[in-house]
C-alpha cells in the first residue's frame, strides 16, 4: 500500500550532511509542526546527495520511496531537523533554547527597528501584471513559520517598521492587513490571467515566453548559505509559479549585495534598518539618489515610454508628491495618514513586497550583571545597556 506525504522530517547528527540511500533509519514521518513522529523510516529506493543545513525545506526527488513498517510513502518535501527530534524552525529559536539551559543566563526580547521585504526589478521584470504575479506567490508566513515561529518575528504588510508611529492601521488601531494589488494567491487561474493579460503565452514546453524570450527568472538569497528567512518561501514560490508556466530558479549568490549597490537583481530577499523618523524621501522619492531607486527601477521607469510605464510613471510622481506632503508638517496625525496613502502607492508599483518583522535577543551574565541596573524595558530606541553608565556588576 502506497501513501502520499507532502512532507518528512529528516533526522541528523550534525549541521551540514549529505544524505543517501544508506542513510536508512534517519527519515521520521511529521505528524504535526513542531515534533517528529516517533517511528523510523527508510529510504528504500533511490538517493539524496545534496548538501544541506537544520531548518532546511527542499524537494524530494520522484526516485525516493519511504518505508515506515510495512507501509510505503512517496514523499514530496524533505525538512532538516535537530538530533533530538524537534523541528526547530531556524538557527535562531534553536538557540533560544540552548540559551535556556543555562540558569545563569538571562535574555530580553524587543522588536527591531527594521523588516524584511523582497524586491522585483522593473530593469528586469517590466511587465507590472508579471511582479503582481511574483509577489503574489509568495506565502510569506512561510518565514514566521518556519524561520523564526510567533514568538520570534510577525508577518508585515507595509514597507515601514511596525516600531513606527506612522505604520497604517485600519478603524479600530489595528495594523493593516494584505494590500490585495499583492495579496497571497495558490490560485493558478489568477497568476495565469495577470500573465496573459501582459501578452505572455505559453510554449509547448508549457512555458511562457514573449518576443522570444522565456518567462525566465532568479530568485537571489543573499550569502553562500540557504540558512536564510525567505529561502523556504522562495521554494514554494518557485515550484508553484513553475507549475503555471513561468522558469524560476532559487539561487544563494555571495555577491548579492554588492549586485544591489547597482540594481542588478532580478528578485531578492533583504531587510531594511529604518530610522526613527519616517519620512521616505531617500528610500521611495523619484529625485532621490539613493541605490535603492535602482533596485525599484525608477531610472528604467522614468526614462521609459509611457505605453510602456505610464503607470507606473504616474504612480511614482503621485507618491514623490506625497513623500513631499509629509515633510511639510510635524503634526503626527496628519502625517500618519499622508504615509499610509504613500505606502499603498509602494504597494501598487509592485516593486517591494514587505515580508515580516522581527525581534532582537540580548543575552547577559545574570551572575555577573547587577540586572536590576539594566533597562527592564528595551526597545527598538532604547537598547538594554543604552544607559551602559548606570549598569552595577556583583562583586566577585
Amino acid at each position: 500500500m502506497k501513501n502520499k506525504k507532502k512532507t518528512v522530517l529528516l533526522s541528523a547528527l550534525c549541521g551540514a550532511f549529505a544524505l543517501t540511500a544508506a542513510f536508512g533509519g534517519a527519515l521520521v514521518l511529521q505528524k504535526d509542526s513542531t515534533t517528529a513522529a516517533a517511528e523510523t523510516a527508510e529510504i528504500v529506493a533511490g538517493q539524496i546527495e545534496e548538501n544541506y543545513t537544520y531548518g532546511t525545506m527542499f524537494d524530494l526527488p520522484d526516485s525516493v520511496q519511504i518505508t515506515v513498517g510495512d507501509q510505503e510513502y512517496t514523499a514530496e518535501k524533505g525538512y532538516i531537523v535537530y538530533p533530538d527530534g524537534y523541528a526547530y524552525s531556524g538557527a535562531e529559536n534553536y538557540e533560544l533554547n540552548k540559551i535556556g539551559e543555562y540558569n545563569y543566563l538571562g535574555t530580553k526580547k524587543y522588536w527591531t527597528n527594521g523588516y524584511g521585504y523582497v524586491g522585483v526589478n522593473p530593469k528586469y521584470v517590466p511587465d507590472i501584471e508579471v511582479r503582481q504575479a511574483i509577489m503574489k506567490s509568495m506565502e510569506t508566513a512561510l518565514i514566521v513559520k518556519n524561520y523564526y515561529t510567533t514568538s520570534l518575528a510577525k508577518t508585515i504588510y507595509r514597507s515601514m517598521s511596525t516600531e513606527s508611529w506612522a505604520y497604517p492601521t485600519d478603524s479600530e488601531g489595528n495594523p493593516v492587513t494584505q494590500h490585495e494589488k499583492v495579496a497571497f494567491t495558490r490560485e493558478k487561474k489568477t497568476i495565469e490571467e495577470l500573465v496573459y493579460s501582459a501578452g505572455w503565452r505559453k510554449g509547448t514546453d508549457g512555458v511562457y515566453a514573449k518576443d522570444g524570450q522565456r518567462l525566465k527568472f532568479t530568485f537571489t538569497i543573499a550569502g553562500e548559505t540557504t540558512d536564510h528567512p525567505a529561502y523556504s518561501m522562495f521554494q514554494e514560490a518557485a515550484t508553484f509559479l513553475n507549475s503555471c508556466g513561468f522558469e524560476i530558479t532559487v539561487t544563494t549568490d555571495i555577491s548579492a549585495l554588492k549586485k544591489l549597490a547597482t540594481g542588478d537583481l532580478q528578485v531578492w530577499a533583504a531587510a531594511w534598518s529604518s530610522s526613527i523618523d519616517p519620512d521616505l524621501y531617500q528610500v521611495y522619492h523619484k529625485d532621490s539618489t539613493a541605490t535603492s531607486v535602482k533596485n525599484w527601477g525608477y531610472p528604467t521607469i522614468m526614462n521609459g515610454s509611457v505605453s510602456q510605464f505610464g503607470y507606473e510613471q504616474e504612480v511614482i510622481e503621485e507618491l514623490s508628491a506625497l513623500i513631499e506632503k509629509g515633510r511639510e508638517t510635524l503634526n503626527q496625525g496628519e502625517r500618519k495618514t499622508t504615509y499610509a496613502q504613500a505606502l499603498d502607492k509602494i504597494m501598487e508599483l509592485c516593486v517591494e513586497l514587505p515580508t515580516y518583522q522581527r525581534q532582537d535577543l540580548v543575552v547577559y551574565n545574570r551572575s555577573v550583571i547587577d540586572t536590576k541596573t539594566l533597562n527592564e524595558d528595551p526597545s527598538s530606541t532604547s537598547g538594554v545597556f543604552d544607559r551602559l553608565w548606570e549598569v552595577n556588576y556583583h562583586k566577585a
